[in-house]
């Protein structure tokens, strides 16, 4: 290909003898990059000292170093040479690999087989519907002067405090379906505490942790995120007691965490089947369920405006 301009230059300084190049003692050798233009940097052996060029060699001022010491020069970012486009077949995805998408409520994943889809073995990974028989909604405040944990219906009626005695900041909250039992980890108090909601029966579990913020459940196990020691913290409901943790290479803090069964519990409620005849939104009550519809909207269970049918 054709000679760029640093390949002229050290061609003309080296000259031709009958045993190859030879240079002239004393005198300035460029350097060049692989691509043929100047080294950023260039350096004259004789008198020790280097300094920084531009793209076309030329010398920039106030760069020039004594012996031993060396600039700091800029590159040049002189684009590489244009190269064919390499064939995606020549480096296949490897085996498993799929595309993931979320959906109201579920998680699906299409498997690829080279670049191609495999679209009659697309599949639900994770499936979240309504996994409560009456899908309450618990909530906990963290009103520093008066800290309470809340439950209702789906729709905000029926409103009732279940605890607020003995609470400081309780961050965590989660409910297991298979014990019926709602359970919250306090940063205030640094208790684990559990209780029935029907009932109102309270237990602590735990004592003495020491940040949480996150918790979850998966049956036998809890599991909290405590911002004080960068971890998951596992802890046997049963025996009362921590049994593990987990420690992120990362070491930030620790937000929400929730366990993804691949089966939801069974379940039922008025909103299960048909949305519940709601022609929008549906929100299951003890009694049934409660129709809800965005502003403007017309529908069963939408407020009728002026001027509407």
């Amino acid at each position: 290909r054709e000679k760029m301009r640093c390949q002229l230059h050290r061609e003309s300084v080296l000259g031709a003898g009958p045993r190859g190049p030879r240079p002239v003692p004393g005198q300035f050798v460029p350097t060049c990059d692989t691509q043929g233009e100047y080294d950023p940097m260039q350096c004259h052996a004789s008198i020790g000292q280097c300094w920084c060029v531009d793209r076309d060699g030329l010398e920039i001022s106030g760069t020039r170093t004594g012996p031993g010491r060396f600039p700091e020069c800029p590159g040049h970012d002189v684009p590489g040479p244009i190269r064919p486009t390499p064939d995606p077949n020549i480096s296949p995805l490897p085996p498993g690999s799929h595309i993931l998408f979320a959906q109201s409520g579920k998680i699906e994943y299409i498997p690829l087989e080279g670049h191609n889809l495999k679209k009659n073995k697309a599949k639900t990974a994770l499936h979240l519907p309504a996994c409560f028989s009456l899908s309450y909604i618990y909530w906990a405040d963290w009103n520093r002067d008066a800290p309470k944990i809340e439950m209702a219906y789906m729709d905000g009626t029926n409103r009732r405090v279940l605890a607020k005695d003995d609470l400081g900041l309780p961050n965590g909250l989660t409910y297991d379906p298979q014990t019926s039992l709602l359970c919250w980890a306090d940063a205030g108090t640094h208790k684990v505490e559990c209780m029935n909601p029907q009932q109102g029966s309270r237990r602590q579990l735990m004592e003495g942790i020491q940040y949480p913020f996150g918790l979850t459940t998966d049956g036998k196990n809890l599991y909290y995120t405590d911002w004080t020691r960068g971890a998951v913290v596992v802890v046997d409901r049963y025996a009362r007691r921590e049994v593990d943790e987990f420690q992120p290479q990362k070491r930030t803090r620790l937000y929400g965490i929730t366990t993804a069964h691949a089966h939801c519990p069974s379940g039922q409620n008025y909103c299960s089947s048909n949305n519940g005849g709601c022609t929008h939104l549906c929100l299951a009550t003890a009694a049934g369920r409660s129709c809800r519809c965005p502003d403007n909207a017309v529908g069963l269970g939408c407020v009728e405006r002026e001027g509407w049918n």
